[in-house]
């Protein structure tokens, strides 16, 4: 489900049960997993690959080329400029693990 004023770029994939909220730029090259919840006004750049079960907060920022974990959380308003190890809870700017999910 993608809600309106979001943008979708060129040759990018989004797996099953995909949920994109208003605002939100996903921009050439992406791939975001299935079940996975990309929030209002999240940017991901281009070439960014998004795993399965992730949580984009609302507002965060994702610079190109980076991977964001399997059941990761990237919290409201994070910077991300290194990839994502697979659930974590990342938050700030820049972002930094918090702490690291149950699998």
């Amino acid at each position: 489900m993608v809600y309106p004023h979001g943008f979708i770029g060129a040759n990018s994939v989004l797996g099953d049960r995909v949920f994109v909220l208003a605002g939100c730029t996903i921009n050439h090259d992406d791939v975001i997993g299935s079940h996975t919840a990309v929030t209002s006004g999240v940017t991901l750049a281009g070439s960014v690959v998004v795993g399965s079960q992730c949580y984009l907060g609302q507002s965060c920022t994702v610079r190109q080329r980076l991977s964001i974990g399997e059941g990761s959380i990237v919290g409201m308003g994070a910077v991300v400029v290194r990839d994502v190890p697979s659930n974590a809870v990342m938050a700030g700017n820049p972002a930094r693990v918090l702490r690291m999910r149950d699998s």
